[in-house]
């Protein structure tokens, strides 16, 4: 059986759902919730707070994830390394350059990282949409035009490379809905129960699949969606929800599932008149609010800067005269970045504490600096790269010492070959040649210790940097290690933990990201992976 729960916002779906769970609670039964990942937690609130902590464990609220979690546990195939963007790429030119003399249309293309991570994203689609190589295989063969007939096939052949080098021992999270689709076929975890769908807004081609599934396997099945029964317009608000409603239904039929009267909600569940007839306006086009608007204010500004400072100067208004807590705010918008610095600004200039979650690459974290500077190196010797590693923290070298080679090679503009020359300059820089008083010969012999003790590991590194990806990443390991890193590490650790231990799980992890680079770079070249023995 398939039922709809149809309502506007703020209408009572989600009560309502969470009312009929209770009910087959009540009766013994064992009901599924599954909503979008971010919802988890609100829903078990919610099943907890209406049933109780006894009772709330007989409900199973998930999500897709969680559904592959749980039925890789169960029915195996958790076995394999996932894989992250990084290494997409670089199994993806791979992939190019196994199948490269077959290509008809894409052929001059393979050598391109541009064109490898273009085909990432037309794969990743078609995997989103459950298209399969063999799809465009069929397709290929049913068009007309030959230029569009030659680019299906390159596709499918890239996709079908790509596709065996991922099986070999790969787990990519792009194909787990399509493995949970398959496994749900013999291992059918949905069989007679009652599952209810909540909280979508739509669903991609490989949760399509898994309703299947669902719907195929499942005692009752009833959906929530977002819906205006009586908009009937082709292109209106919902026509989107409505085309999900169709498709859904469809389905139902293809397993001579009955679909059951659409359960239609028209209350309205908002703090103010204000919300109200703003969202009858959205949904209807005309609303009858004829009140003073107290709740909503529209903000017309001349840059993202005076927009920022008009938000914050409103927080701190708010909370001056109501009392509340700047952590009660959430600023929303709809691309964040333009708004970064403008909102760092503003709330600096207002004395407003404010937490912005920004995306951090990985080449600016120290450990990955440090692990490209000592790469770097290892090819050609280069002041910049070489001073750029010992600033990492990680190596040998004091923060004075490094200063001390930093000043007297800026002095004398030294770079590449004469880092492995005896230095004989004046270190204040007066003559580059001529006797020196014994008290500049005796800094000039410091400065020399610190160039060996800065070189010598690195000279170590560019002796063994070389043969197969294999052999460099191993270099690269036993640098580290002679550089002392593994104890910095710990040294670190301690004192962040004696500190400020919010700190220390991050510090013990930098060996394993430097590990993750140095396996990427063998996995680059096709070559088997290290162990931290190794």
């Amino acid at each position: 059986m398939l039922q709809f729960i149809l309502g506007r916002a703020s209408s009572g779906k989600t009560y309502t759902v969470t009312e009929k769970i209770a009910e087959c609670i009540s009766q013994g039964e064992s009901p599924v919730l599954l909503v979008p990942e971010q919802f988890s937690f609100e829903s078990e609130k919610n099943i907890l707070d209406r049933v109780g902590a006894g009772l709330s464990q007989k409900a199973s609220v998930i999500s897709f994830t969680r559904l592959c979690d749980e039925v890789e546990r169960i029915n195996g195939g958790v076995c394999g390394e996932s894989i992250t963007d990084a290494d997409r790429v670089i199994l993806m030119n791979r992939a190019i350059k196994l199948c490269r003399d077959e290509l008809k249309r894409f052929k001059k293309y393979s050598n391109s990282s541009s064109f490898a991570r273009m085909m990432l994203d037309s794969i990743g689609e078609f995997k989103l949409e459950f298209i399969s190589a063999e799809d465009l295989y069929d397709a290929a063969n049913n068009v007309d035009d030959e230029q569009l007939r030659l680019k299906l096939l390159d596709t499918a052949l890239i996709y079908e490379n790509y596709d065996a080098i991922l099986a070999e021992k790969f787990i990519d999270n792009t194909d787990r809905l399509t493995k949970l689709y398959y496994a749900l076929e013999k291992y059918r975890y949905f069989e007679n129960k009652i599952v209810f769908i909540d909280s979508f807004k739509g669903f991609s081609g490989q949760q399509y699949k898994i309703l299947e599934r669902i719907i195929s396997q499942a005692a009752a099945v009833t959906v929530t969606l977002t819906d205006n029964p009586t908009d009937t317009r082709a292109f209106g608000l919902f026509s989107n929800i409505k085309r999900v409603k169709s498709r859904i239904t469809s389905i139902a039929r293809k397993f001579a599932v009955r679909v059951c009267d659409d359960i239609v909600l028209n209350s309205k569940n908002y703090a103010c008149d204000d919300l109200s007839a703003l969202e009858d306006f959205m949904a209807t086009g005309k609303t009858k609010f004829e009140d003073e608007c107290k709740n909503i204010t529209l903000c017309r500004a001349d840059s993202v800067y005076s927009e920022a400072d008009f938000v914050a100067r409103s927080i701190r208004r708010i909370v001056r005269e109501t009392g509340a807590r700047y952590s009660d705010f959430v600023i929303i918008a709809r691309d964040t970045a333009p708004y970064e610095d403008a909102l760092e600004v503003a709330c600096k200039k207002n004395d407003i504490s404010c937490f912005i979650d920004r995306r951090i690459a990985l080449c600016t974290m120290p450990t990955a600096t440090a692990l490209m500077a000592a790469a770097n190196t290892a090819k050609s010797f280069c002041t910049e790269n070489i001073l750029r590693f010992h600033k990492t923290g990680i190596s040998i070298l004091t923060i004075d010492e490094i200063a001390t080679l930093e000043n007297y090679t800026y002095l004398w503009n030294i770079d590449g070959a004469l880092w492995q020359n005896e230095w004989t300059m004046d270190p204040d820089g007066f003559t580059a040649h001529g006797e020196l008083s014994p008290q500049k010969a005796e800094q000039l012999s410091k400065i020399n210790d610190l160039r060996k003790r800065a070189i010598q590991p690195l000279i170590e590194l560019k002796n063994k940097f070389s043969g197969t990806a294999q052999n460099m990443a191993r270099a690269l390991v036993q640098f580290f290690d002679d550089c002392g890193a593994s104890q910095r590490f710990n040294t670190l650790s301690k004192e962040y933990n004696s500190d400020s231990g919010i700190y220390r799980d991050a510090i013990r992890q930098s060996w394993d990201s430097v590990m993750k680079i140095l396996n990427s770079l063998c996995l680059c070249f096709g070559e088997a992976q290290i162990s931290k023995k190794e």
